[in-house]
């Protein structure tokens, strides 16, 4: 939000969006260049603490990200391997985001969106993410689609989760304007 304040408070949208790599043509679709103070902002900032323990930022990430989730997974394997207490993981944080936000919008469902081009990719797998939100958010139907799926099973009760990047996006904006309009929400 401080970072947001600052650009925005110096720069236009549109050169905010460029300084991210962020395409212009999805602009309609991010509510924080209208409101940074919006209280479901997410942004990760990864820092490198120097030999002097003074932190560096290194990249600032705004589109989706598995990286950490990925090494989340590799972690839990090992604590289930080593009979280690398990330590919280990003999905651990987003079952807390999204039943928020499903509590604010009556939402009785989730979809976890991603685009078909990454199935089968890296050792990420949606499946880990659907596992966590269906026991971490009881009562919450929890389902995987892609952009091959379209937006068939997508209503206002329906609180999605975009997994795909920016830039799968810029081929399908129509696709993307019926997602943003059929969800009750849409988190990025």
């Amino acid at each position: 939000k401080v970072l947001l304040r600052h650009l925005l408070g110096q720069n236009t949208r549109e050169h905010v969006l460029d300084w991210f790599g962020v395409p212009r043509e999805l602009a309609p679709w991010i509510s924080s260049l209208d409101n940074p103070e919006h209280d479901l902002l997410m942004m990760r900032v990864d820092v490198l603490p120097s030999v002097g323990g003074t932190p560096w930022i290194c990249e600032i990430n705004v589109d989706s990200s598995v990286g950490g989730a990925e090494m989340a997974q590799f972690r839990r394997m090992e604590e289930l391997r080593n009979g280690t207490r398990p330590q919280p993981t990003p999905y651990d944080d987003l079952v807390c985001l999204l039943g928020k936000i499903l509590g604010r919008i009556g939402g009785r469902k989730v979809c976890i969106y991603d685009w078909s081009a990454w199935a089968g990719r890296g050792f990420f797998s949606p499946e880990w993410l659907r596992q966590t939100l269906t026991t971490g958010l009881p009562g919450i139907e929890v389902f995987a689609a892609t952009e091959l799926d379209g937006c068939t099973r997508i209503d206002k009760d329906t609180v999605v989760y975009r997994m795909f990047l920016s830039q799968d996006a810029m081929g399908q904006l129509d696709l993307m304007n019926e997602l943003y309009d059929k969800a009750g929400f849409v988190l990025s």
